[in-house]
C-alpha cells in the first residue's frame, strides 16, 4: 500500500519561511526574493510531507544540485528561528 505525503504548507507558512531566511537560499547564501523554490528536506520520494518543517527556500540552482547529491543538511538552526517567529506572531 502506498503512502499519503502529507501535504500541509500553507501559502502563509511559505512566505514565513522565506522571510525568516531573508528571502535568501539557504544553501549559497543568495538573495533571490520571488525567485526562490520549495526545497523538501527529506525528500517527497523518501518520505518527506510537503509541510514547514520539511521544506526550507532555495534557489532553483542549489535546489537541482541537491536534488543530485541528496546531502542531508543542518536544518535545526532554521526550525529553532521558526519556532519563535511562530509564537511571536500568536
Amino acid at each position: 500500500m502506498k503512502e499519503v505525503v502529507v501535504n500541509d504548507l500553507t501559502n502563509e507558512q511559505w512566505l514565513e519561511i522565506q522571510e525568516v531566511q531573508k528571502h535568501k537560499c539557504y544553501y549559497c547564501g543568495n538573495r533571490c526574493k520571488g525567485h526562490l523554490t520549495q526545497d523538501h528536506i527529506i525528500p517527497l520520494v523518501r518520505g518527506g510531507g510537503h509541510t514547514l518543517h520539511n521544506v526550507i527556500a532555495a534557489c532553483k540552482a542549489c535546489n537541482s544540485k541537491k536534488q543530485r547529491n541528496h546531502a542531508p543538511i543542518p536544518v535545526q538552526p532554521l526550525l529553532l528561528t521558526l519556532a519563535p517567529a511562530k509564537k511571536q506572531k500568536d
